[in-house]
């Protein structure tokens, strides 16, 4: 499926970005194409640069004002980030008794950018800012500018916006900067250019920098970026000048007369642009499905962690067609794995990683890719659509990654590979293991007097806590048990429909359970607003199971919690044969297909205001062995040891 080679040429592909013609809201999106030229000055560390704008308002709407991003000047003591870091930070916390109070704040922010000296700060300016060639007003309120617009943008019109800029870059704290240890990346460019916010149905989205996500439009960028020719560079889109620049990214050997390089990468269908710069990167690529390129970077340090990139980065290319069968179809030229950052972090076409940890942070910035790249939703009100679908996606494919090609890889140490064997017989011998981590942070949570809903807004979370456990953990749960409801096959063409019918345009959880109840044939505007927008929990058991006038057994399940679901029930007899007890709800005027593994029984619906329901087996009580609710295990009900019970002989 794919083979490594250390350099070769690549074709450009135009990737068109203007999806207009193609909206399946039947709405308009904004469309945006950059043209940015910058250098860095490596003695300084200033960014210089000047950006030329050509902005399609694709709305109905007449715009009398802009908005743009100066992320760097979060990094400033009593900026907005520092402040909420250092608020979050007085709240101590432990989820439960067992567990130790913490200090809430994010560790990487914590109170380090109140103590920031001016050479470590980090600043955007923006000057000489044209609109259609007139010169405007602007207002900058900390990471945010105002442009006040004397000649209104009307609606289907093609506008062009310039400005130049100076940026300092701050030592690395969160997501972007300067590193400040020998093993770290020297830059880490991300959020450095004055970028346009997106206005949609809901208006503008001057969101300020807090902590958290990212919202932009998509389009277009010719980035051309300058600095000393002893850096490597890495970026989202393709190097257009790979024969003058080389360094791995074509067969020529190329040398370098100039002081200084120009490195002109372009990028198409992409709401953002990343750049890495490093003196000692290695860069090696391979081509998969002979259609895009995969490129990590990284600087050698040891053997050791020297094969866990390449381990971690051989597991991703074996992991390709497992992902494209489930959740789409790659569709840009190239990916890069890029050392930096301050953990993981996505961007279009890119992803930083600050040092390789595991198999899973490879895959789950990759997925990023998928879900907030090319569906591009807006993280700042749906954060969950983005963290939560690609934890649960990162869990589907390390589980089948090592239970199938994990221990094949050349590049496992043998301390690695003995540890791994006995976890992927581990999972083999139990699938219920998959999400066994979302469920158990998702536990947490929902245990916890912090809780909230998975509707709340990024950064207006009341703790870090919550935020982390919500949006990733209940999140991938929210799928998890989506595919108990609807069933495991549909959960898959769900995946695919979703994916390619709203690629480059920003759906929404509700543009999500449509496509959903399209493909499942049922009703799930209850699952969406009991887990999504509330609180509440679901809690089944097992309650009186008695013998009939007929000599049936008839069983009783209780439902405890607020959450209504359909029920799973498998009754297993002494005799080793068994049956499975269907309970639709009767909020999804539907079920799910059975797979014919066993004696399926269809039962009436459930109607979700009854705490409790009635079956009746064909069987006498003294012939069952078992009876358990959900034998899947994704149900996330908080009493599991309850949902089953064992009849003794």
């Amino acid at each position: 499926m794919f083979k490594r080679i250390a350099f070769s040429s690549i074709a450009f592909i135009f990737f068109n970005a203007q999806v207009a013609a193609h909206n399946p809201h039947d709405h308009w999106q904004q469309y945006v194409h950059y043209t940015i030229h910058v250098a860095l000055d490596t003695q300084t560390n200033y960014l210089t640069g000047h950006e030329v704008i050509d902005y399609t308002n694709n709305s109905p709407d007449t715009l009398h004002q802009l908005f743009f991003h100066l992320f760097w000047n979060a990094f400033q003591p009593n900026s907005s980030m520092d402040i909420r870091s250092r608020e979050l930070g007085k709240i101590i916390d432990g989820i439960d008794k067992s567990e130790k109070p913490i200090l809430d704040w994010d560790s990487r922010i914590a109170d380090k950018i109140a103590h920031l000296s001016p050479s470590e700060m980090g600043s955007q300016d923006i000057q000489n800012v044209l609109v259609n060639g007139h010169p405007v007003k602007t207002k900058v309120c900390g990471t945010i500018v105002q442009i006040f617009l004397e000649h209104p943008l009307h609606p289907k019109s093609v506008n062009k916006i310039s400005l130049s800029f100076k940026a300092h870059v701050p030592i690395m704290i969160r997501r972007a900067g300067r590193g400040v240890h020998a093993n770290q990346a020297q830059y880490t460019m991300a959020q450095w250019y004055p970028k346009l916010a997106e206005y949609d149905y809901l208006g503008w989205h001057p969101t300020p920098y807090i902590q958290r996500e990212f919202y932009g439009v998509y389009g277009t960028f010719n980035v051309y970026i300058t600095l000393p020719s002893k850096f490597m560079v890495a970026a989202t889109g393709l190097l257009l000048n790979a024969d003058s620049i080389g360094y791995g990214y074509t067969d020529k050997i190329v040398k370098h007369h100039s002081s200084n390089l120009v490195w002109h990468f372009q990028a198409h269908g992409v709401h953002d642009f990343v750049w890495g710069a490093d003196t000692a990167y290695r860069h090696i690529r391979t081509k998969v499905d002979n259609r895009f390129w995969v490129n990590l970077f990284y600087k050698p340090t040891n053997p050791s962690e020297d094969s866990l990139w390449q381990n971690y980065y051989w597991g991703v290319l074996r992991s390709f067609p497992y992902i494209e069968s489930h959740f789409g179809r790659y569709p840009y030229l190239q990916y890069s794995f890029i050392q930096g950052g301050d953990g993981g972090m996505e961007y279009p076409q890119a992803c930083m990683i600050a040092k390789p940890s595991s198999q899973g942070i490879f895959l789950h910035e990759l997925m990023h890719n998928w879900f907030q790249g090319v569906l591009g939703n807006n993280e700042n009100l749906e954060a969950y659509l983005d963290e939560g679908f690609v934890t649960f996606a990162e869990e589907e494919i390390i589980y089948y990654y090592n239970t199938h090609d994990a221990l094949q890889s050349p590049y496992l140490l043998s301390y690695q590979k003995a540890a791994l064997a006995k976890k992927v017989d581990e999972l083999k011998n139990n699938i219920t293991l998959k999400h066994n981590l979302s469920y158990n942070s998702y536990f947490k949570i929902a245990r916890s007097p912090n809780a909230e809903p998975l509707s709340t807004p990024a950064d207006y979370y009341e703790t870090n806590m919550c935020y982390g456990l919500n949006v990733y953990a209940k999140g991938s749960v929210f799928l998890n048990q989506l595919s108990y409801i609807v069933g495991d096959s549909a959960m898959n063409k769900i995946f695919l429909s979703y994916y390619n019918l709203y690629r480059l345009h920003h759906p929404t959880i509700d543009d999500f359970i449509k496509i959903a109840e399209k493909v499942s044939h049922i009703q799930l505007f209850w699952y969406k607003d009991y887990w999504i927008n509330s609180i509440k929990t679901i809690d089944y058991t097992i309650g009186d199971i008695y013998t009939d006038s007929l000599g049936r057994a008839t069983v009783t399940i209780k439902r405890n919690a607020k959450m209504p679901m359909p029920i799973d029930v498998v009754v297993t007899y002494k005799d080793s044969t068994k049956e499975f007890h269907y309970i639709p709800l009767n909020l999804m005027f539907g079920g799910k297909t059975l797979a014919p593994t066993m004696k399926n029984i269809i039962e009436s619906p459930w109607d979700w205001v009854a705490t409790s329901y009635n079956f009746i087996i064909e069987r006498r009580v003294n012939e069952i062995a078992s009876i358990e609710i959900d034998p899947s295990h994704k149900l996330a009900a908080l009493n599991r040891p309850l949902m089953k019970i064992v009849i003794p002989h």
